[in-house]
């Protein structure tokens, strides 16, 4: 099962991320700036973060200290994942296809992004197929290279 994180905890966990094993007075005054929300309720978000496995709890010296139990590019993984199947049915060309045509984007970026696509089709054409990544549960990606073949039975099946 994924790990799925509110907004609210997000905002938690960016404040949990910025440090190793801290009190929770010190996660709650970097979460207090960003929304004004009561220390209570920051508590709360950090319980349930616990209790889903997103933060780990250690007792040292009589105080409880609080720190990341999965880093933030597994969280980031996850949520673009649940995203994309969401709202595009897990085509991550459709996807990118809409953020380009309806977000704006620097020179740069574009710049960058095509060389990222370019890399991926150099890549496809050396291994002599088409790379094919799914990210699972656990946030890491699973690349798999699928030639021509494997692809052209796939989609006689249909």
């Amino acid at each position: 099962m994924e790990l799925q994180i509110t907004d609210a905890e997000w905002e938690v966990m960016e404040a949990v991320w910025a440090r190793v094993d801290q009190l929770p007075s010190e996660i709650i005054g970097r979460v207090q700036p960003i929304r004004n929300r009561s220390h209570r309720t920051i508590r709360t978000l950090l319980n349930r973060l616990v209790a889903k496995g997103a933060v780990k709890v250690s007792l040292v010296d009589g105080q409880y200290l609080y720190s990341a139990a999965v880093s933030r590019k597994s969280c980031v993984r996850a949520a673009a994942s649940t995203f994309s199947q969401r709202f595009f049915s897990g085509n991550v060309a459709s996807l990118l296809t809409h953020f380009v045509e309806h977000e704006p984007l620097s020179t740069e970026e574009v710049d960058d992004l095509r060389a990222k696509l370019d890399a991926m089709s150099d890549s496809a054409k050396v291994t002599g197929g088409e790379k094919r990544r799914a990210i699972k549960g656990d946030g890491t990606i699973n690349s798999q290279v699928e030639s021509s073949n494997t692809k052209s039975r796939r989609s006689k099946r249909k």
